[in-house]
């Protein structure tokens, strides 16, 4: 349904049915509402998105060369090295990923189509506006308990070289510990967030999307 639909629809209606063409004309200026407000929400946040890609492009770059010249300078020099250049190497990635999501999430942006078949368009803005998605909560779990993982390495070493504790079952609790209690903290910092910039947009597009299919049948 699109909105030049939903016009050609108020304009057959003969003056019998009077109530029904003010309740389309409602209808199709909440749907002009809706969407410039999501234009102008998604033109803040590109315009934000754009203002912080470049500081984390040189985080990406300087982990990236704070590793490389690791890899050059210690290696085998160093007791430490190996599980230091962990810690290195996973800051470097989380940077650089964090960089490259960044920019594709720009790009994505700015391809959006305001003009698209308005259920489409409300499905499309419902993606983009909830809290989170199942194959990105999957992924962040993956992707912490890896970090996990690695960063047990270097604190293995710390405790075994400063602290005599030999277990290595000791250094991974820790490191998952840690980790964890970053990723819930992080996790309740952003549905915070969502819940004062988006959660009533996102609601208004769930009542949207709710009127317009009911209005179909």
């Amino acid at each position: 349904m699109k909105i030049d639909d939903i016009k050609k629809q108020r304009f057959a209606i003969k003056a019998p049915h009077a109530k029904m063409e003010t309740t389309m004309n409602n209808t199709e200026d909440s749907i002009d509402s809706l969407i410039e407000k999501l234009k102008s929400e998604d033109t803040k946040l590109m315009h934000s998105l754009k203002r912080a890609l470049p500081l984390w492009g040189i985080a990406a770059g300087c982990s990236l060369f704070v590793t490389i010249v690791s890899f050059i300078s210690i290696m085998g020099t160093s007791a430490d090295f190996y599980a230091g250049i962990y810690l290195r190497v996973l800051l470097m990635l989380i940077f650089i990923g964090l960089t490259v999501a960044m920019y594709l999430q720009i790009k994505k942006l700015g391809t959006i189509d305001y003009t698209e078949p308005v259920i489409l368009f409300l499905r499309n803005a419902v993606k983009r506006y909830r809290f989170i998605s199942l194959p990105y909560f999957l992924f962040s779990i993956v992707a912490s308990s890896i970090l996990a993982l690695a960063a047990s390495v270097y604190f293995n070493d710390v405790l075994m070289r400063y602290f005599d504790v030999s277990d290595t079952s000791v250094g991974i609790i820790i490191s998952f510990a840690f980790v964890a209690l970053v990723y819930v903290f992080g996790y309740y910092a952003t549905k915070s967030e969502w819940k004062k910039s988006k959660a009533a947009i996102f609601e208004e597009i769930k009542k949207m999307q709710k009127e317009l299919l009911h209005d179909s049948e």
